[in-house]
């Protein structure tokens, strides 16, 4: 679904690859009329846990979108554990919890910055 007019989205995903012990992280932005815009990878050794993959992936898409200067950005990840923790704002001292801590400060920082979940 492409985005509002005047916003970007930032499709965000983590990848594992056990053989290699590393884990993907990447980011893709598109255009409101769903054309390409830029796009970041970036790779993680030791290979993270899924759900630590997942909030990495986003915690590093929110840090190169705000490196990159754009504004009005729609975040999407398929993690609904992510997404659910972020809006729960629970407290959780686990590593998860740590990164999730990190892009609830971001997002508060930057009231232009949405994150959705999507199947």
């Amino acid at each position: 679904m492409k985005p509002p007019a005047g916003w970007l989205k930032c499709n965000v995903d983590a990848g594992f690859h056990r053989h290699q012990g590393v884990s993907s992280l990447g980011a893709c932005i598109r255009d409101e009329r769903g054309g390409f815009v830029r796009a970041h990878t970036s790779l993680r050794e030791p290979m993270l846990q899924a759900i630590e993959g997942e909030a990495m992936a986003l915690l590093g898409a929110i840090q190169w979108v705000l490196s990159s200067g754009f504004q009005y950005v729609i975040f999407e990840t398929d993690s609904k554990i992510l997404s659910d923790a972020i809006f729960r704002k629970k407290e959780d001292i686990s590593e998860f919890g740590s990164i999730v801590t990190k892009i609830n400060r971001l997002l508060s920082l930057n009231s232009n910055f949405v994150v959705k979940f999507i199947r």
